[in-house]
């Protein structure tokens, strides 16, 4: 099947199967006291292919988990 842009709340969404993604992420987690675990990452993602320069860029997150 065709791909088809779809669009929601004025953002294109495109479907197109083709595209080709890269990514490369790091990260890691620091174990604080009383189950608290401290943890973050970051990374690039690219796209591959016709449409090369779409999408690309830097990401990162950081976080606290808590188990109980």
């Amino acid at each position: 099947s065709d791909a088809q842009d779809v669009s929601v709340d004025g953002i294109t969404l495109d479907t197109d199967p083709d595209t080709l993604w890269a990514e490369i992420e790091v990260g890691g987690s620091y174990e604080l006291e009383n189950g608290m675990q401290l943890y973050g990452a970051i990374g690039y993602r690219a796209t591959i292919g016709s449409d090369a320069d779409r999408g690309d860029g830097f990401g990162s997150s950081l976080g606290l988990a808590w188990k109980w």
